[in-house]
């Protein structure tokens, strides 16, 4: 495989789901630095080493819940190879609005020719008991929207982040070596919106796919 794969992934979904905490332990391991909200959109990068020891780099997106608008999904969607979409499994109105942020994606990430980007569907806050989005119904949804998975997380305890990312990754590498649609992220480290990391800074230690 091309030791020089990387692919822009983007993590979507209403305000206060987790999802600048969901990018921070997975790209670090620690879902608690700057526990404020994302204010635009902000970027990190994480190598990931395959089973034929060739590596790809992952940019995650996190992008904040309120930029909803046509221009800002048109301009952070571009050229994305996937997406993560959270919602938060004690809030009933996350999971209302995964139908439009799912066909937000769909319309925004399309180009003419082009099949639509692979995505993961996650519940959020599994750790705590008052639940009120039921089993059932993120199935039916997950069915109805074409996601490729949902799983449920906690990012507070760490659970299910790892191979939820894996389950996307094996989506993006398989679509890559059936060769539909790659299109280099090499030179768009640098977007607009708020970064953490330069991408001369920004890739971890690699890690193993398991």
């Amino acid at each position: 495989m091309n030791n020089n794969l990387v692919y822009k992934v983007i993590v979507i979904g209403n305000a206060s789901v987790g999802k600048t905490a969901f990018v921070r332990s997975y790209i670090f391991d620690n879902p608690h630095l700057e526990n404020s909200a994302t204010v635009g959109v902000e970027f990190m990068v994480k190598t990931i080493e395959l089973p034929d020891k060739s590596t790809v780099k992952l940019q995650v997106w996190d992008i904040g819940g309120q930029d909803r608008s046509a221009f800002l999904m048109r301009s952070f969607c571009h050229r994305a190879h996937g997406c993560v979409l959270l919602f938060d499994v004690t809030n009933p109105p996350s999971f209302e609005c995964v139908c439009h942020w799912k066909r937000a994606v769909e319309e925004k990430c399309l180009q003419e020719g082009r099949k639509p980007i692979p995505c993961i569907l996650l519940a959020n806050k599994c750790d705590l008991n008052e639940r009120h989005v039921k089993f059932m119904d993120i199935d039916k949804l997950t069915n109805e929207l074409g996601f490729i998975c949902w799983k449920e997380i906690s990012v507070k305890e760490k659970l299910n982040i790892e191979e939820a990312m894996m389950s996307l990754l094996q989506a993006m590498v398989t679509r890559t070596t059936n060769n539909l649609d790659y299109e280099s992220q090499e030179e768009e480290y640098i977007r607009p919106g708020k970064s953490l990391s330069e991408s001369k800074n920004a890739d971890d230690d690699a890690i193993k796919w398991q």
